[in-house]
């Protein structure tokens, strides 16, 4: 059973009433009673000192055979025991027997205490009177003799009587007390557990939603303080949830109505949240609480989300499920340690790339055709003309072979794209194939008197990669970096990192402006057009190397600098993975 505030107070108070309930009145008793005796040890000391001062002449006198009769006179008057007692223990006399019949006295121990202290006193059971007594003796001494001994002795229970008369007026004094002291704990434990409790009730009613849960006090004190803070604590919950409410209602209708499928998992693997798109575009009923592999069998989604769980990183791949191509991007949440999957349907995005790329390649092949014949008449007309209009003729041959070169840029390029993730890696010699490279641009060097200098620091000797497209990147890269480097020098070095292979490809150029360096990997773009159209660049050879890195699983990122000189640098793994991921 639950123990509210008002029982915890009151029952504290109520045990400490008690225990002093208990241990004053025994404590009180005890010094009243050791008061007392000590107060009847007093007064019969004095009695003791006025019977001896007036037995002292019948032992000058030598009238001791009438101190009997003095004895008892004295003792009726004042209602006690007096008892006179030789040295030798004889009895003398006695207020109550006769002393002849009397035994010796020697023995008691008020007697012993009196003759060797001066004073003795006893509480004893009399085997004389067959009472308990208080004895109290005082030696009668003339000179350096005692002469006897004055015994004075009252009945014990007479102070016990007292004392119980005592004791119930300490009882009856104590009840009333006990009374009032309970009165007064139980107002007061009513007091303090009252607000308590109604603090209590009105935070259980807000817990349970009721917002408009109000506490008024009239007493301005700690309590009213701590009840107007709850009140003010309420009404901001009550403005803070309908917020909240309504932000949750507006998040679930926008999560609901987005066609993107939405999908968030636990530490664990475990579906905690998901949308209706998510459903339709999986086949599936209710998920909650499943692991993601319970949910689709498609072995590159529970591969994405192994990945992204093992590594803790975001990723974003291209799946294909149920007819349909789906791009499915994860974010992996550090601080909860959840994975957030959002799930796209491209397949109209993929269907018109597919027609633009075959549009493309269509295009290209029918260019082809007719500047390969245009290319031939010209060299035909350059061979049997007269000479008259070679500068005409070299003009349409040198514009002829820029229309040919982005035609074959473009097919390349459309290839990339069509065969994005699926290469055919072989084990390649890392610097046989650079050094391949650097040999079919030595007349173009040899030109510009300058040279490449080819740096292994601490780099791999082999890669797993496209041998063909591998050589391709460097050439493009290469390629560029002569022709837009008039001095100086171009190096080239290839060092490990981890699991990866990096390529630092700098040279000693024109350099980038900065404003260009985010848009130098898109289709057709050229920095310099005017320079680009005279060196016959078309403006797709970093979009060609930058698909080959992809292709990859790599890396790519230029730095530049005006009139200083550019440096790309490249990141390829040593091995490529199974299946195709890609960082977000």
């Amino acid at each position: 059973m639950k123990r509210t505030i008002f029982t915890k107070l009151f029952s504290r108070y109520l045990y400490l009433i008690i225990l002093l309930a208990v241990f004053i009145p025994l404590f009180a008793f005890n010094t009243l009673r050791d008061y007392h005796y000590n107060i009847q040890g007093k007064r019969l000391e004095k009695i003791a000192v006025s019977v001896r001062y007036s037995i002292y002449p019948y032992y000058t006198d030598n009238k001791l055979s009438s101190i009997n009769d003095f004895v008892r006179d004295i003792a009726e008057d004042l209602e006690l025991r007096i008892t006179i007692i030789n040295t030798d223990g004889l009895v003398v006399a006695d207020s109550e027997r006769d002393p002849e019949t009397m035994e010796n006295h020697a023995n008691r121990p008020e007697i012993i205490q009196a003759l060797e202290e001066g004073k003795g006193e006893s509480i004893r059971y009399s085997e004389t009177v067959n009472r308990e007594m208080m004895y109290f003796a005082l030696p009668l001494i003339e000179g350096d003799e005692v002469l006897t001994v004055i015994r004075i002795s009252e009945f014990h229970e007479n102070i016990e009587l007292l004392l119980a008369d005592l004791r119930r007026d300490i009882a009856k004094s104590l009840m009333l007390i006990l009374l009032v002291t309970v009165l007064v704990s139980w107002i007061f434990a009513r007091s303090l557990s009252y607000p308590i409790r109604q603090l209590a009730e009105a935070q259980d009613k807000v817990a349970s939603g009721d917002f408009n849960t109000r506490i008024f006090l009239k007493k301005d004190d700690e309590f009213k303080r701590l009840m107007d803070s709850f009140n003010s604590m309420a009404n901001d919950l009550k403005i803070l949830f309908h917020e909240v409410t309504k932000q949750k209602e507006d998040l679930n209708v926008i999560l609901t109505s987005i066609n993107e499928g939405l999908l968030v998992l636990d530490k664990e693997g475990r579906v905690i949240h998901y949308n209706n798109s998510f459903l339709e575009f999986f086949g599936c009923d209710n998920i909650s609480n499943k692991h993601y592999w319970e949910i689709s069998r498609n072995y590159v989604f529970i591969e994405l989300l192994k990945n992204a769980e093992r590594e803790k990183r975001s990723l974003s791949t291209e799946i294909e499920f149920n007819n349909r191509d789906l791009l499915c991007s994860i974010t992996y949440l550090a601080v909860k340690e959840e994975l957030i999957v959002v799930i796209s349907d491209i397949s109209e995005i993929k269907k018109f790339d597919t027609m633009k790329r075959e549009f493309v390649i269509n295009a290209s092949h029918e260019l082809r055709t007719p500047l390969t014949a245009i290319k031939g008449y010209i060299e035909t007309m350059k061979e049997e003309g007269n000479g008259l209009n070679n500068q005409y003729i070299d003009i349409i041959n040198r514009h002829t072979d820029r229309l040919i070169t982005l035609v074959e840029d473009i097919l390349e390029l459309s290839k990339l794209e069509s065969r994005t993730g699926i290469i055919e890696t072989t084990g390649i010699d890392i610097k046989n194939l650079l050094q391949n490279v650097i040999k079919l641009f030595e007349q173009k060097l040899k030109d510009k008197d300058f040279g490449v200098n080819l740096i292994f620091d601490d780099g791999p000797e082999k890669i797993e990669a496209d041998a063909f497209r591998l050589e391709q990147l460097f050439i493009n890269l290469l390629d560029n970096a002569i022709n837009y480097t008039e001095e100086g020098e171009i190096n080239i070095t290839v060092s490990r990192k981890g699991k990866n292979v990096v390529f630092f490809l700098q040279d000693t150029g024109v350099g980038i402006p900065e404003d260009h360096l985010p848009r130098v990997f898109e289709r057709f773009y050229v920095v310099d057009k005017s320079r680009s159209r005279k060196l016959g660049g078309t403006g797709l050879g970093l979009s060609i190397v930058k698909h080959i890195v992809l292709q990859h699983h790599g890396q790519i990122n230029i730095e530049s600098e005006q009139n200083k000189g550019t440096t790309v640098r490249i990141e390829l793994p040593l091995e490529l993975r199974s299946i195709e991921l890609t960082e977000n």
